[in-house]
């Protein structure tokens, strides 16, 4: 009888210990309990975010034009010598280093211009700073004419231009601490034969040339062709870097001017430091000590007209400006409204 009773009072002790614990807390009415009216937590301060950007540029700039002299280009090269003056507007005045060198696309003759030879007029193998009318012999130099070889040869003539012509007839331009620019200019296919002119195939040009510079920013192939045929010059263009433009596209003064912005270095897109509240951007420049405000773009809802002055591009988190080109040294200051989101996540 002793091992039932043991078992029968083990069990009684168990069951009771649970009801005492609740009825001493639901009895308890002296404990304070919090409160929960507002729940919610602190605002975070607005946080403003002063952002200044000093437009700089490369203090030296090579710039190699290819200019294709065949038959069909006497319009170009009228074209790109009337509009000249839009691209040296970003280097007159400007206190860079300049080099601007003219060869043709005939690799065929032994003349001015061809086989990879820098264009020499009035005794000049190249524009510089010292180059007093520069525009004019630019002019000179550009209006190569139409009797050059009908196999024309871009990507050749720029690599004999600068690698087997470098030290020899075109000696003096190419400058180890300067960047490059080479801009293609023909209304036919590239027909470089590398074979026959020892001369790389495109592959291996993209590869020696993308070596030329350490940076990429420091080096750039930009190709004014015909969409239908220059396929293997936006090839080089769409893998080293650069502007491609339709030859077809009237629009010179349109492409001279972005050339002209891209081979002086400078900028018309700026990085935000941190994620604004977009509506809250606010743009000025400061430039020779005066100040120049600026609109963001938007969408007129009565006329649906584009209008502003620059936009924000919320995947790269910069400005862009639409037309306007900061000048050197003049300072981009960007303020607004840091992002809750990304004050809390700093936090």
């Amino acid at each position: 009888m002793r091992p039932s009773n043991i078992k029968r009072v083990a069990t009684t002790t168990f069951l009771a210990a649970p009801m005492v614990m609740i009825g001493c807390i639901e009895s308890n009415i002296g404990v304070d309990v919090p409160s929960w009216d507002n729940p919610a937590p602190r605002p975070i301060d607005e946080v403003v975010q002063h952002d200044e950007i000093k437009q700089v540029t490369s203090p030296k700039v090579d710039v190699l034009w290819m200019i294709d002299n065949s038959c069909s280009m006497f319009e170009e090269q009228e074209d790109l010598s009337e509009n000249f003056p839009l691209f040296m507007d970003f280097f007159l005045g400007s206190g860079l280093d300049y080099h601007v060198g003219v060869t043709s696309s005939d690799l065929d003759g032994n003349y001015n211009g061809a086989d990879g030879k820098l264009v020499v007029q009035s005794g000049v193998k190249y524009l510089d700073p010292d180059i007093a009318n520069p525009i004019d012999l630019f002019s000179q130099m550009a209006t190569l004419g139409t009797g050059g070889s009908g196999t024309e040869q871009g990507t050749g003539a720029v690599f004999k231009a600068l690698e087997v012509e470098i030290d020899r007839a075109n000696e003096g331009f190419w400058r180890d601490d300067a960047a490059l620019h080479t801009v293609i200019i023909s209304d036919e296919p590239d027909l470089t034969r590398a074979a026959a002119e020892n001369v790389p195939t495109q592959p291996e040009f993209i590869g020696w040339y993308g070596q030329l510079k350490d940076s990429p920013d420091d080096r750039t192939f930009s190709s004014i062709v015909d969409p239908n045929i220059g396929g293997a010059y936006r090839t080089v263009t769409n893998s080293i870097g650069g502007i491609y433009w339709s030859i077809l596209d009237q629009d010179w003064p349109q492409v001279l001017e972005q050339l002209g912005v891209q081979a002086a270095g400078l900028k018309r897109e700026y990085y935000l430091s941190r994620l604004p509240v977009v509506d809250s951007i606010e743009v000025y420049i400061v430039d020779g000590g005066a100040t120049i405000d600026f609109v963001r773009g938007e969408t007129d809802p009565e006329t649906g007209l584009f209008t502003g002055d620059y936009e924000y591009d919320p995947d790269r988190n910069s400005i862009v400006f639409f037309e306007y080109v900061p000048n050197v040294l003049s300072t981009i200051n960007i303020t607004y409204t840091v992002l809750a989101s990304q004050q809390s996540f700093e936090e």
